[in-house]
């Protein structure tokens, strides 16, 4: 079977600026073909590209739904008979092998993972209270903070780099439980000073975090009297101030989208955290009928429900449930890779030939996923994808 790229996109000069750009990259790469499924009266910029195909969109919806509307519609307008890939428009293809990813297909259909889990991705896809809620636990806690500790705002460049630093250092500890106790071991043992790495010690009197050329980076606070001053919880086994739902304030977590799934799909999501697909790429062909239909038909669902917000993914959760495809393989992060500019992980190695999303792993994708901070001069991310060119 043929093998075709498609994009679906339409509306504002942002979208198609970005669809152009990226097409650039795809094109001089493939020699599969590549269509464009858009609806070009309501396009306000020329799409630099021959291969479009324009359908109508139902004129009651905005831009935003109607771009939903045609990538959740691809198994009706494009022919049968080939196999597909869905790209989404802020996907860069920058690897030497692009072409491969199609012997990567299996049926019905085949997605990649993408970057949180379901309790994550929930209140962004549902208009539950959450997120504002969380908001203001941490301004509470924000503000307890900056009054314990004289450097929690400060404006000095240097210094709120070596915070980072530091605060990476915390965080990357606390994903790996063995060499956080060995690390908790030795700090115990420590009298007047201790090492955290070669470049930062505490100083036990002063509760101070120093760089190592004495420059002070953070004054240790009391979780617990924090966590007490502002109302909510410590829990000392996790090291974290908890709201009363017993979850993270610093991460926006909730189970609102899976109830919200089985009160309008009457579909279950036994597992609470699923590692969910992302919508950004994926797989497929005639046999994706079935799959692309239940998930066009859901989506359409949403857009006039005030509990849903106008996106395709909570309803792609529901869908991988209907058909019970929640444990199909997930695409390589060679084929979507992820580019989120909030993961601290996220890093080039030294030759700036490949990358890792963990810390650890480094690999040369095919395509990159850079869902956030496109266009960002300042990211040396976007530097290097861009230059793939």
């Amino acid at each position: 079977m043929p093998n075709v790229y498609v994009f679906a996109v339409c509306g504002g000069k942002e979208h198609i600026d970005t669809l152009n750009f990226s097409i650039g990259f795809l094109t001089r790469r493939t020699k599969n073909r590549v269509v464009v499924v858009t609806n070009l009266s309501r396009n306000t910029e020329q799409i630099n590209h021959s291969d479009v195909v324009s359908v109508e969109t139902p004129k009651s919806f905005n831009d935003h739904q109607a771009a939903i509307w045609l990538k959740t519609s691809l198994h009706r307008i494009l022919p049968k008979g080939n196999v597909y890939m869905y790209l989404d428009t802020d996907i860069l293809a920058i690897g030497d092998n692009v072409d491969a990813v199609f012997q990567e297909y299996i049926s019905p259909i085949r997605f990649a993972a993408d970057h949180c889990r379901v309790k994550q991705f929930s209140p962004y896809a549902v208009n539950c209270d959450c997120l504002k809620t969380r908001e203001e636990y941490r301004r509470r806690i924000n503000v307890i903070l900056a009054e314990a500790d004289p450097l929690f705002n400060t404006t000095n460049t240097r210094l709120r780099q070596l915070r980072k630093q530091l605060e990476t250092v915390f965080f990357q500890l606390k994903q790996n439980k063995i060499k956080a106790a060995f690390t908790a071991l030795r700090y115990f043992s420590a009298l007047k000073r201790f090492d955290l790495n070669p470049d930062f010690y505490f100083d036990k009197q002063k509760k101070i975090w120093f760089y190592k050329d004495g420059t002070a980076v953070i004054y240790h606070v009391s979780m617990r009297k924090a966590a007490k001053q502002a109302g909510l919880r410590y829990n000392a086994f996790k090291d974290q101030i908890e709201p009363p739902d017993g979850l993270s304030i610093w991460l926006d977590r909730c189970d609102h989208l899976t109830q919200y799934i089985s009160q309008k799909f009457k579909v279950t999501v036994a597992e609470k955290d699923w590692q969910h697909w992302n919508g950004g790429v994926f797989l497929f062909d005639d046999d994706s009928y079935n799959f692309l239909e239940t998930w066009h038909q859901y989506t359409l669902q949403i857009f006039q429900d005030p509990k849903w917000k106008t996106r395709d993914q909570g309803t792609l959760i529901a869908t991988v449930w209907k058909f019970g495809l929640q444990n199909q393989p997930v695409l390589n992060p060679t084929w979507n890779c992820l580019a989120d500019h909030f993961n601290q992980n996220l890093a080039l190695s030294a030759d700036k030939q490949m990358l890792t999303l963990d810390g650890e792993n480094f690999f040369a994708p095919e395509f990159a996923h850079i869902y956030h901070h496109w266009g960002d001069t300042t990211w040396d991310i976007w530097n290097w994808a861009a230059s793939k060119a």
